[in-house]
């Protein structure tokens, strides 16, 4: 007999008839070690026992059934006059609809006694009846066949009925639960007694297994109800978001919705009370439906029908729970592994790990960790994955952002998976890159409910730019299949929650604090990405000036689209900064307010909506980000180092450690112009078939080393004149021969220098020289970070030449936006919803009380608004942190500031790989990693993403640190 009590995870999946709760869905649930639970209600007998056998044929694990009890309760004298009455009044709603009503009413048994031979025959683990008891015949037929037997209860009084039938468990069901009440009687009014108590009062009355039901919406939940004497939690709701789930694109679209509208309990659907999202229907007829189960249903079936098949939300019947708020997309396996109760001892004698930030890098973590488990077959592990935002996607991939903001890589270049091109200490695990996701059928459940998403799937090509949160739907996709195929032996508990503190354990390694009790485990793993900074003295100076007068102020940081809606469309909003942010702000006050871009031969044409603010907009270099080169490289291909080459690293970091360190400007920078070049002459020489390189490129390598002056003459050997070579002044001061006469003369020199920049990117990142040379720099960050990290370059070396100099201006040239926002911007400019000042660009407040805009070299320039929007992306520093977490590991000196004499690089500082954090005393932790963005000033380019078929360092460095922290303790 089944026996609740050996389950992996007591979670249960509610049995929502009607078409939500699948085979597969069942299936999954029980496969990761919790229930699933079919629903026979609806189905006709062969119907039912062939889902049966479909759940059968995915899953060994035990699953359970469930049944709807017959009403056989007397309808009273009246009963036909108030459903006819009811009739009456949707007459119309299915006149609008465009369907007939039945004419009489109907009264059905759900052929019970059929379905209760297929139980019999099929013999299932469980059955649950919901709306009323079977008779004692029933159940002994059930305990006679060893299959378990579960009564839906919502009150004590029907619990004591239930336990005195002799079922075997009752699964208790409160007032927030989604879809039916489960009254024992259709015209019952249910009690509104809070889960948490009823399930108290009656644990106290009976030693039966009790499973709670509704409003379970997080593992504080479970908690509590398991707290108040239940054996396990039934899920009802939240599975709607499962992709395993079979549940209509409206009613999916009304529930994850930017704000689902709130539930009422309603009879209109069917007759008997049931929670749904209120609409129109709930609204018009909840006062006047009828008590008569199953009459109302089969009534109303026609009206939902159409409703379903027309789109129309309005007339259906949203089930859901007092907490639909909480419904995200995932899957079974991740909603069980962030619902399932972890103890703060749990399973201690296994590798413990806690991976604190769960975006990408977390994401790399976790799959190196299952590969690690899937080598160590004997062993057990536990891993605790922390994400207060969206685990999988994190903060700034979240699924929930605005449609018009993109990445700046192809989606045929983004991957979260380990390729031959990497070496990995553990086994490699297969899995598509973000492109090769999008055209599998892997992707369907995940993106076709969502018109906007199927629409991108389909258009989306390998060399266009993704949505974010398109990027989002996949990471969470690869969580959700990284935890289904975990090999039995790693057990992944993921907690959607703020890490406040980690403390050091002498017994058992760290103490993990969340909302959650706090967790003990051996080793913890920091990745957590962009972390909120300290407002600076000026950020903190224009906050305090934007409250006295009145101003909206954005500080800086990635793009807040929410704070961007009190910005009204007779508004002028200043923004600082051209970069990536910049064009996050454009897109949200633009297209985002639903204004129309549009083929106007080769440019684009745009439409205003009338809800645009007036944007002026500037900065240091006075003009955006170069536009990304038209990808012609494909998926792998990518510029092979000619200069900083393994032999030139190996001499270089040999050099390094002679001299306690390189001087960037002088012994790296030059290398690295010299490979832009190589690109750039190589390509060039292309485009004009220059014979002297059609055979070798050695010539030109050659060439390029020579000093300046011979270098002039071996190029000229080779057919290049000096106008050919680069200007680099003009790469990085472009604006240096602009007209700043006045603004008119600047605009129109803006528009063709925007104008090149897109001819250049339409001419693509293989073709066109510049494009070309610039892609180059994001080719070879593996061969510079390798003399970038770890003290390679001087302290003030890499403080003047790196921060200052190459960082910003390796983002100028080669992390801009896709061509596409670059057509937009010259657009817009066009339109005159959009102007920029000019060069290094000023902003303060001005002496009527406004924010001004203006560059000191462009006449005329100064702008006022009621706005200011600093678009820049800040590094991060441990100096200025806004986490707690990180802040509270400085100041107990389990982590220290990475420092080198009297330079401070902002940095975590951890060892080399596997990036040990070091404490303040100058030990490094054997059991505390940080991995990413926190350690950006001793690493380097940690923003990067995973890039497939490209030797991803990202891959590399979680797989040391998954081997290191899963290492066999002593």
């Amino acid at each position: 007999m089944f026996d609740i009590h050996e389950l992996v995870h007591p979670i249960i999946g509610a049995p929502m008839a009607g078409g939500p709760t699948t085979p597969a869905l069942v299936a999954a649930v029980s496969r990761v070690g919790g229930l699933g639970f079919l629903p026979g209600g609806y189905l006709s007998p062969h119907q039912f026992h062939q889902r049966i056998c479909e759940v059968k044929a995915l899953t060994d694990r035990p699953f359970g059934v469930n049944l709807f009890v017959p009403d056989g309760s007397e309808r009273g004298s009246n009963s036909d006059q108030l459903w006819h009455q009811y009739r009456k009044q949707l007459q119309s709603t299915a006149t609008l609809l465009g369907t007939a009503l039945p004419v009489t009413p109907r009264r059905h048994d759900d052929h019970f006694a059929d379905k209760l031979n297929v139980v019999l025959q099929e013999q299932p683990a469980v059955i649950s009846f919901t709306f009323g008891l079977p008779t004692a015949h029933v159940i002994e037929q059930m305990r006679h066949a060893r299959i378990g037997t579960i009564a839906t209860v919502t009150s004590e009084d029907e619990a004591r009925e239930a336990a005195g039938a002799g079922v075997d468990m009752l699964c208790v069901q409160g007032p927030e639960a989604g879809g039916h009440r489960a009254t024992f009687r259709a015209e019952a009014e249910p009690t509104d007694v809070p889960l948490a108590a009823l399930v108290a009062a009656i644990r106290r009355e009976t030693f039966l297994p009790i499973i709670a039901a509704g409003g379970i919406d997080s593992r504080r939940r479970v908690n509590e109800m398991l707290a108040s004497g239940a054996d396990a939690v039934q899920i009802g709701t939240l599975m709607l978001g499962c992709v395993e789930a079979d549940v209509k694109a409206v009613h999916l679209r009304a529930i994850l919705g930017v704000k689902a509208p709130p539930t009422v309990v309603t009879r209109s659907f069917t007759g008997r009370p049931a929670r749904a999202l209120a609409n129109n229907f709930t609204r018009e007829h909840s006062a006047s439906a009828p008590a008569l189960y199953p009459e109302v249903h089969y009534l109303t079936a026609p009206l939902r029908g159409a409703a379903a098949k027309a789109g129309e939300d309005a007339y259906l019947n949203l089930w859901a729970g007092a907490r639909a708020d909480s419904v995200r997309r995932t899957s079974a396996a991740a909603l069980v592994a962030e619902l399932t109760p972890r103890a703060p001892d749990d399973d201690l004698t296994s590798e413990t790990l806690a991976i604190v930030g769960l975006g990408p890098r977390g994401l790399a973590v976790l799959e190196r960790s299952i590969a690690v488990a899937r080598d160590n077959p004997m062993r057990r592990f536990v891993v605790d994955c922390f994400d207060d935002t969206e685990p999988g996607a994190g903060r700034v991939w979240t699924t929930t952002q605005p449609s018009t903001l993109l990445m700046n890589t192809v989606s045929s270049q983004v991957t979260m998976f380990p390729d031959e091109t990497v070496a990995t200490m553990a086994s490699a695990s297969d899995g598509p890159s973000l492109f090769d996701w999008l055209q599998s059928p892997d992707s369907d459940g995940w993106l076709n409910w969502d018109e906007s998403l199927a629409i991108e799937r389909r258009e989306l090509g390998p060399n266009d730019y993704p949505t974010r949160r398109m990027y989002g739907h996949y990471l969470v996709w690869v969580l959700s299949k990284l935890v289904a195929s975990a090999p039995s032996n790693i057990q992944i508990f993921i907690h959607r929650d703020t890490v406040a503190r980690i403390d050091q354990d002498g017994t058992t390694g760290w103490v993990v604090h969340s909302k959650e009790p706090p967790l003990s485990v051996r080793k913890a793993v920091l990745a957590v990405g962009h972390t909120p900074a300290t407002p600076s003295d000026e950020e903190r100076c224009l906050h305090e000036q934007a409250t006295e007068h009145g101003l909206g102020y954005i500080g800086t940081g990635d793009a807040d689209w929410e704070a961007a809606r009190a910005i009204r469309s007779d508004d002028t909003v200043l923004i600082k900064g051209l970069g990536l942010v910049f064009f996050d702000y454009l897109s949200i006050l633009t297209e985002g307010r639903g204004g129309t871009f549009k083929a106007d031969g080769n440019e684009l044409r745009y439409t205003p909506s009338g809800r645009e603010p007036h944007i002026v907009a500037g900065c240091r270099r006075g003009v955006p980000h170069h536009a990304r080169g038209i990808n012609q490289k494909g998926v792998a291909a990518r510029h092979q180092p000619r200069f900083l080459t393994p032999t030139r690293i190996a001499a270089l970091l040999d050099e390094s450690r002679v001299r306690g360190g390189l001087d960037f400007m002088t012994d790296v920078w030059p290398i690295i112009k010299r490979e832009v070049e190589f690109v750039y002459l190589s390509t060039l020489a292309q485009q004009r078939g220059l014979p002297q390189l059609d055979k070798s490129a050695e010539c030109l390598v050659r060439a390029l080393e020579h000093s300046d002056e011979d270098r002039v003459v071996a190029l000229a050997e080779l057919g290049f004149s000096k106008d050919d070579f680069l200007e680099w002044s003009q790469l990085t001061d472009p604006c240096e021969d602009a007209p700043v006469t006045s603004t008119g003369d600047f605009e129109g020199w803006l528009k063709e220098y925007l104008r090149r920049d897109i001819a250049s990117a339409r001419a693509g990142n293989v073709r066109d020289p510049l494009k070309a040379a610039l892609d180059s720099l994001r080719d070879l960050r593996n061969e510079i970070r390798q003399v970038m990290e770890h003290d390679t370059v001087t302290p003030d070396s890499y403080r003047t030449g790196v921060v200052d100099f190459y960082n910003p201006l390796s983002a100028f040239l080669s992390i801009g936006p896709p061509m596409e926002r670059i057509s937009q911007l010259l657009a817009l400019v066009r339109a005159g919803v959009v102007s920029v000042v000019g060069p290094r660009t000023e902003v303060g407040l001005s002496p009527s009380g406004r924010w001004f805009m203006r560059s000191p070299l462009v006449s005329g320039s100064q702008v006022e608004g009621g706005w200011l929007i600093d678009a820049r992306l800040p590094a991060f520093s441990a100096d200025t942190t806004g986490s707690g977490l990180l802040t509270g590991l400085l100041e107990r000196g389990y982590a220290r500031a990475h420092a080198v004499c009297e330079y401070r690089s902002g940095a975590i500082q951890v060892t080399e790989r596997p990036y040990r954090v070091v404490s303040s005393d100058g030990r490094p932790h054997s059991d505390l990693y940080c991995f990413g963005i926190p350690t950006e000033g001793l690493t380097w380019a940690t923003a990067a993403g995973i890039r497939p078929c490209a030797g991803s360092v990202i891959v590399a460095d979680a797989d040391h640190i998954a081997e290191d922290a899963l290492a066999q303790s002593a």
